[in-house]
């Protein structure tokens, strides 16, 4: 297959072009080169997306198909999409469940209620401009893969990564209860896979792309992974979500990737992804990602201050927040692992 990434240089985009690789594909990356050269074995256009002359050095050749990972200005998908819509066969857009409405319902499926254009700022409103741009060139020929958590080597965004980098700190690390709380979340690697066997078949659609509900992946089993492959000792020291609130700690960043059972983020741990198992969805075990992921890491210098890009929020706990639940525990009961 002859593939052109438009990204390549880091996280799902990295992965995309390293499963394509790995698969035999012909594989075209465009970049700034800002974050760093793309894989060896392919070709590197190096280039601005919203520069004419990137976009009209592409669109002069056929491409098989085309995976797009940006995840800013809407325009940058729009300019591409249109110039590629007469060139590319098959179009995929990585997308975020965050384009649904808020807060996101348990439980629901790709025929949930989304934001409308204008309605709001940020990204879940680039995520959703950028869908109708491809949709417009692309119709029925592309696919939009509303990734949920995402994580993985070469990770970006500090989620996994924090967990990996608290456990290897030492000491006991503060768990956020209950602890079979069950966790949704892909793989950067199983989900570059996904699109590209999407690709390859030319399955079009709109599809949440995280692993199944019901596989096992809970609070506890991801973080006792961690301890396993720092090779921490200490028991997990479990808090409850009251405690954590009288903490003033939040979900999704201070503790990354949890949410509370009886929150408003609940339901990024709850959707149907019946659709895309259907259609060749596969998900690696937690243990694997968790150790693929710490294998890189300790490949990175300084790897306990784990790499974010530019431009996101804070995550994880900061030693203050830690110090505060440390002193709200002998009030409370306190349940350790």
């Amino acid at each position: 297959m002859n593939l052109l990434v438009l990204g390549g240089t880091r996280f799902v985009g990295r992965a995309v072009v390293e499963v394509a690789l790995e698969s035999g594909d012909e594989v075209t990356v465009v970049s700034r080169g800002d974050s760093g050269e793309p894989p060896a074995g392919v070709e590197w256009i190096r280039g601005d997306r919203f520069d004419s002359a990137t976009v009209d050095t592409v669109a002069a050749r056929g491409w098989d198909a085309v995976i797009d990972t940006w995840s800013g200005d809407p325009a940058a998908v729009a300019s591409s999409a249109a110039a590629l819509g007469g060139r590319a066969g098959w179009y995929g857009y990585v997308s975020s469940r965050s384009v649904y409405r808020w807060p996101v319902v348990a439980g629901a499926d790709e025929t949930a209620a989304v934001i409308e254009a204008g309605e709001e700022t940020g990204y879940a409103a680039d995520k959703r401009g950028a869908e109708l741009a491809v949709l417009q060139h692309f119709e029925g020929r592309c696919l939009l893969a509303r990734a949920g958590l995402v994580i993985g080597p070469h990770e970006d965004t500090g989620r996994l990564t924090w967990w990996l980098s608290r456990a290897a700190e030492g000491g006991s690390v503060i768990a956020p209860g209950p602890r079979d709380r069950p966790w949704q979340y892909v793989d950067a690697r199983d989900l570059a896979d996904f699109m590209l066997r999407c690709a390859r078949s030319g399955i079009a659609g709109t599809y949440n792309v995280v692993g199944e509900r019901g596989a096992g992946v809970t609070t506890q089993r991801l973080l006792e992974a961690c301890l396993e492959v720092t090779g921490n000792r200490t028991p997990l020291t479990w808090v409850e979500p009251d405690l954590l609130r009288r903490a003033k700690i939040g979900e999704w960043d201070d503790l990354p990737g949890w949410t509370s059972p009886d929150g408003e983020l609940a339901g990024l741990h709850d959707c149907d992804v019946s659709a895309a198992v259907a259609a060749g969805l596969s998900c690696r075990s937690v243990e694997d990602t968790v150790g693929d992921t710490w294998q890189w890491l300790r490949e990175i210098p300084a790897y306990r201050r784990p790499p974010v890009r530019p431009g996101l929020p804070r995550r994880g706990l900061t030693a203050e927040q830690e110090q505060t639940v440390w002193w709200l525990l002998p009030r409370f009961a306190l349940r350790s692992t």
